[in-house]
């Protein structure tokens, strides 16, 4: 299987704060991995190392084969990023505003591409509504779809279904499987144990910067109970 993120010796510093200490994994393409860590850990800032907004200092990280730190603009082009709390321009329908966005990442056939994500998300019937009438729910599904309009090879997604109630997260749940049998890659952060568990396929866990654990979801699981909240728990006291 083709490696989609490869990571070497990765720390980075604010300063004199160390926010990521050693970091080494390697994830291939089409996996779904699982960013687990307690408030603080570098979670955020090893998205954005990813994605080439952080340089390694010292380490390397490879993104899609690019080298994060001399490649940020070729790694975004192959990317979708979805940063929490991220905002939209309500005044716009969804239609245009996925236009927008196809537009901004160069897609070549504008009207295909966004007419193919607003099918992909059962979005059909809101086309021409403007996103100031949508529920939450629904505007997370049209930050995400403004996230693959042009056909990402990975996803990243921070807390994307923070704040949703139980139906909307179900929804989201479905998509981001699909991506991942669609051969996508998926890094997703969130704090709800049940998410991790139904999307993703292999889990690091990061605690002050530091890595204390990657693997596959089932030897995480195993740390524990046979779930989620179990085993980070345990790994987190064992650490202490």
């Amino acid at each position: 299987m083709d490696t989609c993120v490869k990571v070497s010796g990765l720390s980075y510093s604010y300063g004199k704060k160390k926010a990521l200490d050693n970091l080494s994994f390697e994830l291939g393409q089409g996996k779904c991995l699982g960013i687990l860590g307690p408030n603080g850990a570098g979670k955020t800032t090893l998205i954005r190392s990813l994605m080439g907004v952080f340089p390694p200092s010292p380490g390397v990280i490879q993104t899609l084969g690019y080298d994060a730190a001399t490649s940020r603009e070729k790694i975004c082009e192959l990317s979708g990023y979805l940063p929490e709390g991220s905002s939209v321009y309500l005044n716009m329908t969804l239609y245009k505003y996925l236009e927008f966005f196809a537009e901004l990442r160069g897609v070549e056939h504008v009207d295909k591409a966004v007419t193919s994500v607003i099918e992909l998300m059962d979005l059909t019937e809101e086309k021409d509504t403007k996103l100031k009438k949508f529920s939450k729910g629904m505007l997370q599904k049209a930050k995400i779809a403004a996230t693959i309009v042009h056909a990402p090879k990975i996803l990243i997604l921070d807390e994307p279904t923070d704040g949703l109630d139980i139906a909307a997260t179900n929804t989201l749940v479905k998509y981001m499987n699909g991506f991942v049998s669609a051969g996508m890659t998926v890094l997703i952060c969130s704090h709800l144990p049940d998410v991790i568990n139904r999307v993703c396929t292999d889990i690091l866990f990061i605690n002050k910067g530091k890595q204390i654990f990657f693997g596959k979801k089932e030897e995480f699981l195993s740390k524990g109970q046979g779930d989620v909240s179990s085993a980070y728990q345990n790994i987190l006291d064992n650490e202490g």
